[in-house]
C-alpha cells in the first residue's frame, strides 16, 4: 500500500482523486467546504473505479444509508478494529 495524496478538505480530495486516480479513498464525513458525502458523490461520479471508506465519528445508522446512497463502498465508525479496515482496505487488491 501507498498513500498517494492526503486532502484537506473535501473539494480536495474530488480534485486530487480525479488528477491521481487512486484504488481507494479514506474519506471522513465532517470536512470543510464540501462534505464527505457530497465529495463521495462526486468522486464516484467522476472517477468510479476509486473506492470509498468513510471513517466517521458519527455512528448513526442514518449517516450509514447516505453514505452508501451517494456511492460509498463503506462505512465504519472512527476507532474501528484495524484488522477489519485492512480487511475492507485489502478486498479490492
Amino acid at each position: 500500500m501507498n498513500v498517494v495524496a492526503e486532502a484537506v478538505d473535501g473539494e480536495e480530495a474530488v480534485t486530487l482523486s480525479r488528477l491521481l486516480k487512486p484504488d481507494l479513498v479514506l474519506m471522513d464525513l465532517d470536512l470543510p467546504r464540501l462534505d464527505g458525502l457530497q465529495a463521495t458523490r462526486r468522486l464516484k461520479a467522476e472517477v468510479p473505479k476509486t473506492r470509498v471508506i468513510i471513517l466517521s465519528t458519527v455512528r448513526d445508522e442514518t449517516c450509514r444509508r447516505a453514505a452508501e446512497k451517494y456511492g460509498a463502498d463503506a462505512f465504519l465508525p472512527k476507532g474501528t478494529d484495524i484488522a477489519r479496515l485492512l480487511s475492507l482496505i485489502r478486498k479490492g487488491d
